[in-house]
């Protein structure tokens, strides 16, 4: 087993992964399908796999790496809150994506604390 494969922040931010495809691919327009979906997804994808690289690193580095997917946490939580205001989704699924990003990022932070 990979050492990011035990961590709770880890395994967290890959359900939050299907959290996100679930409501961007189902509500958001076509035409923002190359825009604000794609970005979306970058995004929450982002969290995953800067926490996994992140781990083959040592504690400074890894550091960094959860900084770097605390930023895409945010990155996700504002394209669905341009999806919000462009009335794409409504204020309880942006609730729900905001909700679960809150609970992660505080996880997160707490994970980092114990690096130092």
């Amino acid at each position: 087993m990979f050492r990011f494969e035990g961590l709770e922040i880890y395994n967290d931010s890959i359900e939050y992964i299907d959290k996100v495809y679930r409501i961007a691919d189902g509500r958001f327009p076509l035409h923002e399908k190359y825009i604000l979906t794609q970005q979306a997804i970058r995004a929450v994808n982002s969290i995953a796999l800067n926490i996994a690289e992140g781990s083959s690193r040592g504690n400074k580095d890894f550091n960094r790496f959860l900084g770097i997917a605390i930023g895409s946490l945010f990155e996700t939580v504002t394209c669905f809150k341009i999806a919000l205001k462009r009335k794409y989704i409504t204020e309880e699924k942006y609730k729900e994506i905001y909700d679960e990003a809150e609970k992660l990022a505080k996880k997160i932070n707490s994970f980092r604390k114990t690096l130092q």
